[in-house]
């Protein structure tokens, strides 16, 4: 076997190459689909097979592989997958930091010899990089084949060499960028725009198939550049104001706290234009409304003082009977010091509004409307519509803490800060006190300072007075929830 090879290769160096075209070799991504198939990431590696296309009994390849890039992006290995049973590689590197190129040298031949039927359209090779942490964000990484050539077999024996007609592959490089907590379009200032921006976006995060993305290290709301490695779409890592992974209804609210701020550092926009608009924004809305019209109100109970607040709404549950056709404000925050709009999205029957005070001397903390869900029957319905269901309610103290608001729909009474519910936290462990007996089982709930649940626990009827609770948490403030069907209690609480 070995002499065959070895005369192989003396054939193939006697042959004349001719060109055909429409054969090519194409970089085939594998550590991602096609969907985030133009980007890499930095920290990440990624791989592509080298893919002979419509080149029929193949039996060798030979190229060099140029790309750029090479203070970032280093060569990590290869791999053989497919290209017969016993394929022959050479493979080695060359680099010109000069003229930015590092050269990855390759050749493969299958094993088989010239008599042999070769390969249609192999895997010729697979190749590994990775990206370092420092690469520039949104920078070119381009791979250039140079001398591409394909050996073919042929029935008589005598082999055929290609030159193939390759494309340049350029990927984008994702890094790492400063986030501004509220400046969600990234236009350098904070305004009711960046709202929008985030109700478009929400939802997305850690959750959205065939998208990743990435916490902020020690994220705060604080007005101040935070790095954060950017998400596979560029543009929505700047609607996460939290930096916790995902767009929600908290980050909305970040855009009241930094209400007006600006940092006046050169902003680099980002190229990404594949983003669908998926929702329609409303600002400031003014809904046409019918004499069947149904207006169903969204209260909130007392609570401690906000800025801003924000609902999302499911009305996959009012039937086919009504369409919700807008929301209008409630008596919360008067109209010409605050700020009101909503989105619908249909796609996935959801809805969100957010509403806030555009001045942060200007707080609320008592019971009220927050807005009226508007409802339009199709045609001549007796049938009365099912309220859409709030799934998330959330407020943002002057300080930037996000906490869950009371909805006292469906029960007796909420109450904020209860004299005859408090809790103080010491040694990793809950003190809860109440005043009163729990008159059913319930639950205890605690957020942290960015409005996420962290913990629950269910307590029975009988519980009264003094009760400890073991739950370790890290020094900061939290905000606790003491739920029932028939009432709602909170308060505040620091962790030492």
């Amino acid at each position: 076997m070995k002499t065959e090879i070895k005369i192989s290769i003396l054939i193939i160096s006697f042959l004349l190459p001719s060109i055909i075209f429409g054969q090519t070799f194409k970089l085939e991504r594998t550590d991602v689909d096609s969907t985030r198939s133009s980007f890499v990431t930095a920290t990440y590696n990624f791989g592509f097979d080298v893919i002979a296309e419509d080149i029929e009994n193949c039996n060798g390849a030979a190229f060099e592989l140029h790309f750029n890039q090479t203070d970032y992006v280093k060569f990590n290995g290869y791999d053989l997958r497919g290209f017969g049973e016993d394929p022959i590689p050479i493979v080695f590197t060359e680099e010109d930091p000069a003229n930015d190129i590092s050269k990855i040298h390759v050749g493969v031949l299958s094993g088989e010899t010239l008599e042999e039927n070769g390969f249609d359209n192999p895997n010729i090779i697979h190749l590994e990089f990775t990206v370092a942490q420092s690469a520039p964000n949104e920078d070119d990484l381009t791979f250039t084949f140079v001398n591409p050539q394909a050996v073919v077999s042929s029935d008589s024996g005598v082999g055929e060499v290609l030159d193939i007609e390759t494309e340049p592959v350029t990927y984008q490089i994702h890094s790492f960028i400063d986030v501004w907590p509220g400046d969600a379009d990234n236009n350098d200032s904070v305004n009711t725009k960046d709202i929008s921006q985030i109700l478009l976006f929400l939802g997305m995060g850690s959750n959205t198939k065939f998208m990743r993305s990435f916490k902020r290290p020690n994220a705060s709301t604080l007005w101040t550049g935070q790095r954060v490695l950017g998400w596979d779409s560029l543009t929505v890592t700047y609607a996460d104001c939290d930096g916790n992974g995902d767009v929600t209804m908290s980050d909305a609210l970040v855009v009241y706290l930094n209400y007006g701020k600006a940092h006046g550092i050169p902003i680099i926009p980002v190229s990404e234009g594949n983003i669908t608009e998926n929702a329609d924004i409303i600002y400031e809305p003014v809904v046409e409304k019918t004499e069947n019209t149904v207006s169903i109100p969204v209260q909130v109970g007392e609570t401690t003082s906000y800025i801003a607040a924000g609902a999302v709404f499911d009305y996959s549950l009012i039937g086919n009977n009504y369409n919700l056709i807008g929301f209008e404000r409630g008596d919360i925050f008067n109209p010409g010091e605050s700020y009101f709009t909503y989105n619908i999205n249909p796609a996935n029957k959801t809805a969100s509004i957010a509403f806030g005070s555009l001045d942060k001397n200007i707080t609320n903390n008592s019971a009220g409307i927050i807005a009226y869900a508007l409802l339009e029957p199709n045609g001549t319905t007796s049938s009365k519509p099912a309220s859409p269901i709030i799934t998330e309610l959330k407020g943002i103290n002057r300080s930037g803490m996000v906490f869950p608001l009371i909805g006292i729909t469906g029960v007796d009474k909420s109450s904020a800060n209860s004299k005859d519910f408090t809790i103080t936290h010491l040694d990793e462990n809950i003190h809860l006190s109440l005043t009163n007996d729990l008159p059913e089982t319930s639950e205890l709930e605690i957020f942290d300072y960015t409005g996420n649940k962290i913990r629950n626990f269910y307590l029975q009827p009988e519980l009264s007075g003094n009760t400890t609770i073991y739950c370790p948490l890290p020094s900061g403030v939290y905000f606790a929830i003491l739920r029932s069907s028939r009432e709602i209690k909170s308060c505040q609480f620091i962790s030492n």
